[in-house]
């Protein structure tokens, strides 16, 4: 159930991801782009393009536990996260493939990555 929840979210944020990347050539977008690209260059271009979207007026990002171990800064109460893409690396103790409970045909289920909150100072 929770794996369901966390690829539909996946897909509703490489869904916009997609239609922000075909935005992005048209004249002022672009220049946007440029300026977020030059503050956010230590992200992916897929977390960068995710950045300018949700908060355009972003200035510096960090994770919820940055904010209070690096910065001494405490994000304000309500305040919402920026999602972007991070990976989900975990540990397999063994490999085997996943049968289908039905049929007990292996199933190919596609690696899902995980989906992070980052926060603008602006939130702390």
């Amino acid at each position: 159930m929770a794996e369901n929840k966390n690829a539909q979210q996946v897909r509703e944020i490489t869904d916009k991801l997609e239609q922000g990347i075909k935005e992005l050539f048209e004249s002022e977008r672009f220049k946007e782009y440029l300026r977020t690209m030059s503050k956010f260059y230590n992200y992916s271009f897929n977390n960068t393009l995710l950045i300018a979207m949700q908060k355009p007026e972003a200035t510096y990002v960090a994770g919820y536990t940055s904010w209070q171990r690096n910065f001494d800064r405490q994000v304000m109460k309500g305040e919402k996260g920026i999602k972007i893409l991070a990976p989900a690396p975990y540990k397999s103790q063994e490999e085997r493939e996943k049968l289908d409970p039905l049929t007990q045909k292996p199933v190919n289920a596609p690696d899902v990555p995980a989906w992070q909150n980052i926060l603008d100072d602006t939130d702390s």
